[in-house]
């Protein structure tokens, strides 16, 4: 039976997320990763996750565990500010595994896929987009020395040119997929929680139950999931609860979707079933503020919900608008208080250095800020991430410092003209709070 190991590389918070790490400690599951284990598990393979960052292995423990697994296949997941991390294990790899076949997959590949081949030669083929089908179908052509442009979804080297092959479908219905393969991650309750001011209870987890965004906000990568909005059945998304909470003993789930609240046929349905099954959970979501009624916000809170996250961005109507967040002001003032009447937590995400920032749109956002009964708030830096439509145009709009190893939202690497990086540094720290919960 061949042998898979997936692998989340071990890089840390600081790696991943610079000098702000302290506010980003804590540990998801690799999402990604639980998917495709099920997937080649229930086509016959032997898979493992390695997920070395959560253990924090060093390069010689995960070499060690590699080596003693002895995979055919390593598969390996890489984001935008971890890719050139990633190439350094994929290097170590290569080194010490001769004969192994190395496989990339995530939304860097993804987003620029020849660029990535040609920047870190040692990787054999990439995985573009969803890699549950994508995977099995590489891996048997493997197997059997077919060629691999019968396979779509893939981009690699023959003869000195890179090949990129046919794009793969997305999945239109993603409850054929298998349950994530959580029992191959360490223990969930206690390696894994999302960050102190997401969860109401420990143990506390995270779950997507959707793919794809039909909304164009000019600043995200839509490269890997498309514009299409996919979700998971309120009852596959039940299946994944009761698993959680029975076997697990998770008490407190982040929905971590684009757009948790959009279908709102669905979000009913898994509230009632939350409602009617008397399950021993707490949940908070991501979601658009336009998204939420007084009706759907009461059903909520009985089912459950503690915090929905708000991607807010910014109190100018000008940033808004240039984002193309198809939101008002008066959107944002009236779902922030239809929550909050219905005695459920708000977090205001926002981000600052947005093209056309002013100090005048900084200060709209500072009195909106204010305006707003907000629990939490997160303030990032406005990143053009590769993929996205602002990445191709960052520059008509200020300096674009184009570092990969920089993309963790958190540094300012683009500078709206007639601004400082030094200014938005101060204006981060003035007009972001946070707060922390015990446990």
């Amino acid at each position: 039976m061949p042998k898979v190991a997936l692998i989340n590389p071990a890089v840390s918070s600081e790696q991943r997320y610079g000098k702000s790490a302290h506010q980003t400690m804590h540990h998801t599951p690799p999402q990604g990763l639980c998917y495709l284990a099920a997937v080649l598990r229930e086509n016959g393979y032997d898979v493992t996750i390695i997920d070395a960052e959560t253990l924090a292995y060093t390069d010689e423990e995960l070499l060690d565990r590699v080596k003693e697994y002895a995979p055919d296949y390593l598969g390996v997941t890489s984001t935008i500010a971890t890719i050139y991390i990633v190439a350094e294990y994929v290097q170590l790899f290569r080194q010490n595994f001769k004969d192994i076949k190395i496989i990339l997959g995530g939304p860097q590949l993804t987003a620029c896929p020849e660029l990535t081949m040609k920047l870190f030669p040692d990787l054999d083929v990439g995985v573009l987009g969803e890699g549950e089908v994508t995977i099995v179908e590489l891996l048997k052509a493997l197997e059997n020395n077919k060629r691999l442009e019968s396979c779509a979804g893939l981009i690699f080297a023959r003869d000195g040119e890179l090949v990129r092959t046919a794009e793969r479908d997305f999945i239109s219905n993603l409850d054929v997929l298998p349950i994530p393969a959580w029992d191959l991650l360490p223990e969930l309750s206690k390696f894994y929680r999302t960050s102190d001011i997401t969860y109401k209870r420990l143990p506390a987890f995270q779950v997507v139950t959707s793919r794809g965004c039909p909304y164009k906000c000019v600043f995200c990568d839509r490269s890997v999931f498309g514009n299409k909005w996919r979700s998971f059945s309120a009852e596959y998304v039940m299946r994944m609860v009761r698993e959680l909470v029975n076997k697990y003993g998770i008490k407190d789930l982040n929905f971590a979707d684009d757009e948790f609240l959009i279908n709102k046929k669905r979000l009913r349905s898994i509230c009632r079933f939350l409602i009617d099954e008397k399950i021993d959970l707490t949940w908070s979501a991501v979601g658009r503020v336009n998204s939420v009624t007084p009706e759907l916000l009461k059903t909520a809170k009985e089912a459950g919900c503690h915090q929905i996250a708000f991607g807010l961005e910014s109190g100018s109507q000008k940033i808004l608008d240039v984002l193309n967040k198809k939101l008002t002001k008066e959107d944002i003032i009236r779902g922030v208080r239809w929550t909050k009447e219905a005695g459920i937590e708000v977090k205001g995400l926002f981000m600052i250095g947005n093209p056309l920032e002013t100090e005048e749109t900084i200060k709209e956002t500072a009195d909106l800020i204010d305006m707003l009964d907000l629990d939490y708030i997160s303030m990032s830096a406005f990143t053009p991430l590769p993929g996205a439509e602002i990445y191709e145009t960052a520059t008509k709009y200020g300096t674009f410092d184009d570092d990969w190893r920089k993309m963790n939202l958190w540094e300012h690497i683009f500078v709206p003209f007639g601004l400082s990086k030094e200014q938005l540094n101060n204006y981060v720290g003035r007009y972001s709070r946070r707060k922390s919960k015990t446990t």
